[in-house]
């Protein structure tokens, strides 16, 4: 059972089509399930602790919804198989994540990182020092597009990053 707005928004999400979508509320286990419908499934790794509470809101009988609490010191993350991505192709890419963090702003980690197998065409969400959001875009020979934050988001708050590519290889960060 989910709450009418978590609801909405997986509603939302599904309909833009995505390629995939990682809700990342399994209460145990190591695969990180794509809800796409893409069969796309991930593995946790290094013992992140599932099961959190959610995100936004309060645990209630109308938001069962859990969370997943990585910690970047011990390498902790959720990675999606290589090669099972399709390329990234401008202009219709975004890369969605909703964060709530008070990493260490010296220590840099990926929030969102996917390769298509090769290296090429390849994109990131990372939280950098000084808590700070970046987002990298590569194309298919090499050119690395980039675009950083201008101001800090480790503050242990909750909020919700997009970043979008199109074909003029230009790069806009929503928080």
């Amino acid at each position: 059972q989910t709450s009418s707005a978590t609801s909405g928004y997986q509603s939302v999400v599904l309909g833009d089509g995505p390629s995939g979508y990682y809700k990342l509320d399994e209460p145990n286990g190591t695969v990180m399930f794509d809800s796409s419908g893409n069969v796309r499934n991930g593995t946790y790794t290094n013992a992140p602790t599932l099961g959190t509470p959610p995100l936004i809101g309060a645990q209630t009988a109308g938001n069962v919804g859990t969370s997943v609490t990585f910690n970047a010191a011990l390498n902790q993350n959720g990675l999606c198989g290589a090669g099972t991505w399709p390329a990234v192709e401008p202009p219709n890419l975004s890369v969605e994540a909703w964060i709530k963090t008070t990493m260490n702003p010296g220590v840099a980690g990926f929030i969102v990182n996917s390769d298509n197998g090769g290296g090429d065409k390849y994109f990131s969400l990372s939280l950098r020092p000084g808590g700070l959001i970046r987002c990298d875009f590569y194309d298919n020979i090499g050119t690395q597009y980039t675009k950083v934050s201008g101001g800090a988001f480790n503050d242990g708050l909750p909020h919700h990053l997009v970043s979008t590519f199109d074909a003029a290889n230009n790069i806009i960060l929503y928080i």
